[in-house]
């Protein structure tokens, strides 16, 4: 369980209180609220770093939070919530009084991906991934392979990327780190909030469906949904709608997690369609899923 106490004092939480597993406070964005929300409506899940305020109907993960209130990166961000800094070390890299490099405070793969990350690439908007959308995922090029990078969190924490070709003739497709636990990760989890899921193939077809405005978008990697993938579904959701791609390997791996998932969870397969969810529009992948699976909500 996060420590309320830590997160008091480093995000400046006013008229906060515990209240179960829930630290309750008046919401950080006191600019959406005509009265600063002098009576507390923003809960922070002190299980899952997941907020939201109940007036304004801002949310988010946790990082996403301190990013915003403490105008640092989302490393800096993330290392000051989850990391090991002491509060005042963390103050001291908001001011910029600090006196250790930022790469002391982050991994060899964190320095890589917030290097990445500050490498543009026409590619992503050539996919039509917006500039918001950019920066949230922390999308990156690394210049020295000639791929886009798309960091891989989980449970709030950098476990791996995934790096994407640009020259379609190169091969492979994607390159993942080593030691990517794939078989036991969903892209996208830490942006649930819910209890029923999409589950897509791959993590730019889960960044499009959310800047759709389409939430609770998961990535599996690829069609071939593992075991341990199968396990943390039936643990963590009870609904799932497979929106794998329209192709022979999608519709086989679609028909596999039907078996692995029906008989703990609820299940819907989305049809044939054009095209995978990232290259389809708002209108299409909407119609996609609320025409042909009416019943699902998410």
């Amino acid at each position: 369980m996060l420590d309320a106490t830590k997160l008091i004092e480093l995000l400046g939480l006013r008229n906060a209180s515990v209240q179960g597993h829930e630290l309750i406070c008046s919401c950080p964005f006191s600019e959406n609220h005509q009265n600063g929300d002098r009576h507390p409506s923003f809960g922070i899940d002190l299980n899952t770093g997941l907020n939201h305020c109940f007036s304004c109907g801002e949310s988010g993960t946790l990082p996403q939070l301190a990013q915003r209130v403490l105008g640092v990166s989302f490393m800096q961000a993330q290392q000051m919530v989850f990391g090991d800094l002491d509060f005042g070390e963390a103050q001291r890299i908001i001011d910029g009084t600090s006196t250790i490099a930022p790469e002391r405070h982050l991994s060899a793969i964190e320095c890589d991906v917030v290097g990445w990350s500050q490498q543009k690439h026409p590619y992503w908007a050539g996919r039509g991934f917006t500039e918001e959308t950019i920066g949230h995922w922390n999308l990156g090029y690394d210049v020295q392979v000639n791929r886009v990078v798309v960091p891989i969190y989980f449970d709030h924490m950098l476990v791996g990327w995934t790096k994407r070709r640009v020259d379609e003739s190169v091969q492979p497709k994607w390159e993942h780190s080593s030691g990517l636990p794939r078989d036991s990760i969903l892209f996208g989890a830490d942006e649930v909030n819910g209890k029923n899921i999409i589950l897509v193939e791959a993590p730019l077809s889960a960044i499009m469906l959310q800047q759709q405005g389409i939430p609770n978008a998961v990535a599996s990697f690829g069609c071939s949904l593992s075991q341990g993938q199968a396990d943390l579904i039936r643990a963590r959701y009870e609904g799932v709608l497979i929106f794998y791609d329209p192709d022979k390997a999608g519709h086989e791996g679609t028909k596999r997690a039907i078996k692995m998932l029906e008989p703990f969870v609820d299940v819907w397969a989305v049809g044939q369609t054009r095209d995978d969810p990232a290259a389809m529009s708002k209108e299409e992948n909407m119609s996609a899923i609320s025409s042909l699976v009416p019943s699902f909500s998410y």
